[in-house]
């Protein structure tokens, strides 16, 4: 099976096993950062906040390149698509109804869940209006002044 398929079919099956276990995911859940090396070929995967960078050194100074993005519903992509489930972007509000904090998703019209991601594993009641456990999958040659990968969570 080619790479980016193996990392589709392994963030699938993690999130049915999550399901099928007795955690309760109702409102709970998890982001996610993955990386398969295989041959000169890195493979990044993640879903919503979690990340991966790569330290080099080119010509004696140090870089880091993002290898992932977060997924956030303030995203338009991402919104169109939590709107599109009949969910709703927003964020939270505070006593005065001035909003507060990043973007949020909600069931419509409700006061949850208010996940600050657009993709994750588990988090049902936010499955329910949009957020997805698919990941982005990025690919990238190997290079000589690659030093470091670095996963965050």
């Amino acid at each position: 099976m080619p790479e980016p398929q193996t990392l589709l079919a392994a963030f699938a099956k993690t999130n049915r096993e999550l399901k099928a276990s007795k955690i309760d995911i109702r409102l709970s859940g998890s982001t996610c950062t993955s990386v398969l090396i295989r041959n000169n070929k890195i493979f990044s995967a993640n879903v919503g906040d979690s990340r991966c960078l790569l330290c080099s050194r080119i010509e004696g100074k140090i870089t880091f390149e993002a290898l992932t993005r977060d997924h956030k519903p303030s995203d338009p992509k991402e919104s169109e698509r939590i709107y599109a489930s009949g969910g709703e972007v927003a964020k939270f509000k505070d006593s005065n109804g001035a909003g507060v904090g990043p973007d949020r998703v909600w069931i419509k019209g409700g006061s949850y869940p208010g996940l600050a991601m657009s993709r994750s594993f588990g988090d049902g009641v936010a499955a329910s209006v949009g957020v997805i456990t698919v990941p982005d999958i990025n690919e990238y040659i190997i290079q000589p002044d690659f030093k470091i990968i670095v996963l965050g969570s």
